[in-house]
């Protein structure tokens, strides 16, 4: 009993390092934008007076690209996201006959990737990103669980 909790934490951990992998691995080669100092200084300047219309104008057009260069980001960081979880499922499926926890493990990281992919595309405020990108992770999911949670194979090991 005590072996299998261990087993089950191990591939719950390895899945969570796989998914922490895969996140700052992105950020760290594709950092998120930042937030343009120049809209900060201008709202810490006027925060004794009303901006004038010109002001809050300048302030508005640069909120604004800042936004769609954000979600320019999230688009590609979805897309970046679900290759990586669609490559650590299979991976799983390589790994099944070798290492069952790791496979699990290496299976649970792929889905919580997918998950964290699903979510970044939500902020990408494109339906069709988003759409595509959980398609993709809805397929591999169905393929990946048809392959190792199939009847026939339990019947096989069993």
């Amino acid at each position: 009993m005590e072996n299998q909790v261990f087993r089950i934490i191990f591939s719950v951990f390895v899945g969570l390092m796989i998914a922490f992998f895969v996140g700052f691995g992105i950020d760290a080669f594709y950092p998120e934008p930042v937030y343009p100092q120049a809209i900060t200084d201008m709202y810490n300047a006027m925060a004794t007076k009303v901006p004038t219309a010109d002001e809050q104008a300048k302030i508005t057009a640069m909120e604004q690209a800042y936004q769609l260069t954000q979600q320019a980001h999230n688009r590609i960081v979805t897309v970046v996201v679900t290759i990586a979880a669609v490559i650590f499922l299979g991976l799983s499926l390589v790994l099944e006959n070798k290492n069952r926890v790791m496979a699990n493990g290496v299976m649970l990281g792929g889905l919580f990737a997918l998950v964290y992919g699903a979510g970044r595309g939500l902020g990408a405020q494109d339906s069709m990103v988003t759409f595509i990108t959980v398609g993709v992770g809805l397929a591999a999911v169905i393929l990946i669980g048809l392959r190792r949670f199939s009847h026939a194979r339990d019947e096989q090991r069993g």
